[in-house]
């Protein structure tokens, strides 16, 4: 396994004491603040010497300069960690992004869903108060018969859960990603009852990153401090 390289500080006074670390990834602490990954994505641009002692006025932009210091400090040459979570459909985006992009689209399903459902019952019912088709007729019957109420609360359910979904991806927490994720498996769920494997393939595929994702930040793979070396997009989103 590659080592991931830690800088961890301690401020004293006009000077910065920095000590410099290998640590295995399973040994990271991300909520503790004094612990930071760095690399060719992510470092602080500091100078220091062999001490590792540096003052807060000497400050370098040089990432050479830097790599030669950790060299000297570690006594060799430090491995950087690269990306190591898994790529949404092989090389579409990281699971972070995909989490995000899923629940938005399933909140703007939603709203659409929700919005033509409740304008098409009005419509549909006053077309048939004032057909003579029995079928028209019947058919209005049968929609007022729908519990439009539990309907929309249903929807408006499920979109409060893929917002905290969105949110979860944003703050990295686990349970509203998975308040996320069981808004999906409902979803699985009522197509297998509905014999629509049409639902229950889409609700999969949006589902599937989820599962990657809380998996990434079990192993502390994707962390707010690692997710510059995880970040990943086809595109410019």
């Amino acid at each position: 396994m590659m080592k991931s390289l830690i800088e961890k500080g301690t401020q004293n006074g006009p000077t910065t004491t920095l000590k410099y670390y290998l640590f295995d990834r399973s040994t990271i602490v991300s909520s503790t603040k004094e612990v930071y990954l760095i690399d060719h994505h992510y470092f602080y641009r500091r100078s220091f010497d062999s001490t590792t002692t540096a003052t807060t006025n000497t400050m370098s932009d040089s990432y050479t300069y830097h790599k030669a210091g950790l060299e000297a400090e570690l006594g060799g040459t430090p491995q950087f960690r690269g990306k190591q979570g898994h790529s949404c459909c092989g090389c579409c985006c990281d699971t972070r992004r995909a989490v995000i992009i899923c629940n938005l689209v399933m909140i703007v399903l939603q709203v659409l869903t929700g919005t033509f459902l409740v304008a098409g019952v009005e419509l549909f019912e006053a077309a048939a108060k004032t057909a003579d088709d029995d079928a028209v007729i019947n058919a209005g019957k049968q929609l007022q018969q729908i519990p439009m109420g539990l309907v929309v609360t249903l929807i408006f359910l499920q979109i409060v859960l893929h917002s905290i979904g969105v949110q979860g991806a944003i703050v990295y927490k686990k349970w509203m990603v998975y308040c996320a994720l069981a808004s999906f498996a409902i979803n699985v769920v009522a197509n297998i009852f509905q014999l629509n494997p049409a639902g229950v393939i889409f609700n999969v595929c949006l589902a599937y990153p989820h599962v990657f994702f809380i998996k990434e930040m079990n192993e502390n793979i994707m962390t707010p401090e690692n997710y510059p070396n995880e970040v990943q997009s086809c595109c410019c989103v």
